[in-house]
């Protein structure tokens, strides 16, 4: 990744889904592209905005929001933060100033490669399946939000995220998945 630092920022995107490509089709073959099942499952209804009282005070609800304002603080007032920052608006600049540009991007990506992984272990519980393709959703529910709270804004894209996820539940308990196809047609 250190290789297209100062390409544009589409070389960017379209290497790490390249990457994501090969890594999903490794495990694959590695392990099968069956489903993976497992017991349990983590399907309790989260409290938002007061829906669903007496669930908004557990421990797990806190632990998450201290997270997210974790993120937040780091990216608008640590040291890295603020270079992870400077480094997506000027890299030239950054570099003359003395910011080791090469290091900045290789801890933003084990960041970003982290955060990733987070992203994999929470969602497996909520599907109770595991299969090689399943980051291919998890991969582009994140994009939009990110556009649509803006980059490198964390609270915009977590709001975002929200929006988002009450839009596409409300369109599937209201709207439905069965009204897509006309009637009398095969889907």
């Amino acid at each position: 990744m250190q290789r297209i630092v100062g390409a544009p920022p589409e070389t960017g995107v379209l290497a790490t889904l390249g990457i994501a490509l090969v890594l999903q089709n490794t495990v694959i073959l590695v392990f099968g592209g069956g489903y993976k099942f497992f017991n349990g499952g983590y399907i309790e209804p989260v409290s938002i905005f007061g829906f669903n009282p007496g669930r908004a005070t557990r421990p797990d609800h806190h632990r998450l929001h201290s997270g997210l304002r974790r993120l937040e603080l780091m990216v608008t007032y640590s040291r890295m933060g603020k270079a992870m920052r400077a480094v997506s608006q000027n890299i030239e600049c950054c570099a003359v100033v003395g910011i080791d540009v090469p290091q900045v991007a290789l801890r933003t990506f084990i960041l970003g490669a982290c955060l990733a992984a987070l992203s994999g272990v929470l969602t497996a519980p909520v599907n109770v399946s595991v299969y090689g393709g399943m980051g291919e959703i998890i991969t582009f529910r994140p994009c939009r939000s990110s556009i649509m709270g803006g980059l490198g804004n964390v609270r915009g894209t977590f709001f975002a995220a929200m929006i988002l996820g009450i839009a596409e539940s409300l369109v599937a308990t209201y709207v439905g998945f069965s009204s897509a196809t006309p009637s009398g047609s095969q889907p």
